[in-house]
């Protein structure tokens, strides 16, 4: 599977019921992203949960057109800074993983509503959390935050 082309790949892409182009690759047992995921620039949505992913390649910013990534349930330490480049990203959501940090160039992510981050292993929170101003869901939950009273959360955002 991680050998996959990116022909194949575009097999297995199919339209959600909100018209979103999405690749589900949840539970296939990956310890790494196929290379051609990323030559898959009409993805609207990629879900790579339940798998065993430790690191996400850099090259995930070439999923320009991506509104949603879910990457739940893997052993995620860290998310590249690349992929704060993704700026049509609405919903990130990367639960239960091993995260200690989260990349500081995430106020790029001007468009994202939905930052889900629950059971990690993170300590902190980048202040620069409180320059997304289109947040609405903030999931922080089960973490080890000593402090967040410092970022500036957006009035309309839940957590």
């Amino acid at each position: 599977m991680e050998n996959i082309s990116a022909e194949k790949l575009r097999e297995m892409i199919y339209t959600d019921k909100f018209g979103r182009r999405v690749l589900d690759l949840s539970g296939k047992g990956l310890s790494k992203v196929p290379e051609a995921v990323t030559d898959l620039t009409e993805l609207e949505e990629l879900d790579l949960s339940d798998n065993y992913l430790k690191e996400l390649p850099t090259s995930i910013n070439k999923l320009k057109n991506l509104k949603w990534l879910r990457l739940d349930n893997n052993q995620l330490r860290e998310l590249p800074h690349s992929i704060c480049e993704l700026s049509n990203l609405t919903g990130l959501s990367v639960n239960n993983n091993q995260l200690s940090v989260l990349p500081s160039n995430i106020k790029h992510l001007k468009n994202l509503r939905g930052l889900y981050l629950s059971s990690n292993q993170s300590t902190t929170l980048p202040d620069e959390i409180g320059e997304l101003k289109e947040l609405v869901g903030l999931n922080v939950g089960n973490n080890q935050l000593t402090v967040i009273s410092h970022i500036n959360i957006p009035k309309d955002c839940q957590y």
